[in-house]
């Protein structure tokens, strides 16, 4: 384990800010291990921010304990027919505790509702709403480091890469979280019914909400993912992979089932009552996230489902 990286400390802030779906929280706390050493300086984009929040934590910012992600989401109702839930501009519920010890230049991002939320943060120095499908609107050889891990939910992906090698600066840095073929045989829904077909697990969509099938359009082993960047004119300066199958499944599952039950419940509670409840809650989900994160930090298996790739040009 890299000895400045306090996993205690990032596992609770990150369990305070997704407590109702705790599974977040703890791959959050895996990516910001893997990430441990990516500092964006220069000028800095921030490919797919959506509302900064991971980004802010992983630069040092703090929230206050009181915060969560969950004030800022609507139509839980319909959870299960695939509607992004934190699309909507609820701003006012974001609380700074501590700033950032850095800015990013610029946080680029489609969905407007999310960067009116990352506006919140004061950590972009610049916000711009557009598609990552399209010709990007940044001049050639602008940025010095760019960070992104929603490269493979676009949908044509040297595309996507070959723009980024245009605005990045030669000697510049790119820093992507993409998935393996292993990601998919970790889930459910996957192994079970669109690959098997085996009857009687159709219920497992509902875990699913539309990942295979719509959402993560792009997956690759990494001899495949090592190609595709070559190809486009990247040097790989660095690349781990990380999130052990054991991890996945637990992740497929998570509290995804209960989410909506439990989100309502706490949204009926007065500030006082929903804390405490939260505060009840975290402390007995911390008693199985520690170890687990200790069993992924110490895990040696080669079939983990996502890589980092580390990319200079």
């Amino acid at each position: 384990m890299h000895t400045n990286f306090d996993m205690k400390n990032i596992m609770e802030d990150l369990l305070n800010i997704y407590w109702l779906r705790p599974e977040t929280a703890l791959w959050r706390t895996i990516d910001m291990f893997i990430l441990e050493n990516v500092i964006l300086s220069g000028r800095s984009l921030d490919f797919g921010c959506g509302d900064g929040i991971f980004s802010f934590l992983r630069a040092g910012g703090k929230l206050e304990n009181s915060f969560d992600v969950f004030y800022g989401v609507d139509e839980i109702q319909n959870f299960y027919k695939n509607v992004d839930i934190y699309n909507f501009a609820k701003t006012n519920h974001i609380m700074i505790k501590n700033n950032a010890s850095y800015k990013i230049s610029v946080g680029f991002d489609l969905k407007q509702s999310l960067l009116k939320k990352a506006n919140k943060l004061d950590f972009y120095e610049e916000l711009l709403q557009g598609d990552g499908n399209n010709k990007l609107p940044f001049k050639d050889n602008e940025f010095d480091s760019i960070f992104s891990n929603v490269l493979y939910w676009l949908d044509d992906i040297d595309s996507v890469l070959a723009e980024l090698h245009r605005i990045l600066k030669p000697g510049g840095n790119l820093y992507i979280l993409v998935p393996d073929v292993n990601f998919l045989n970790a889930s459910f829904y996957h192994s079970l019914q669109q690959k098997e077909k085996t009857q009687g697990y159709e219920f497992l969509s509902y875990l699913d909400r539309g990942r295979v099938l719509s959402n993560i359009k792009h997956i690759k082993c990494e001899d495949d993912w090592r190609f595709a960047l070559n190809n486009i004119g990247f040097k790989i300066f660095n690349h781990k992979k990380y999130l052990s199958s054991r991890f996945l499944k637990i992740w497929d599952i998570g509290f995804r089932p209960i989410f909506p039950a439990l989100h309502n419940a706490s949204s009926r509670m007065n500030i006082e009552d929903r804390l405490n409840f939260k505060n009840d809650l975290t402390d007995i989900l911390k008693i199985y996230m520690k170890p687990l994160l200790d069993l992924e930090f110490q895990d040696t298996d080669s079939d983990k489902g996502f890589h980092f790739f580390h990319l200079k040009k």
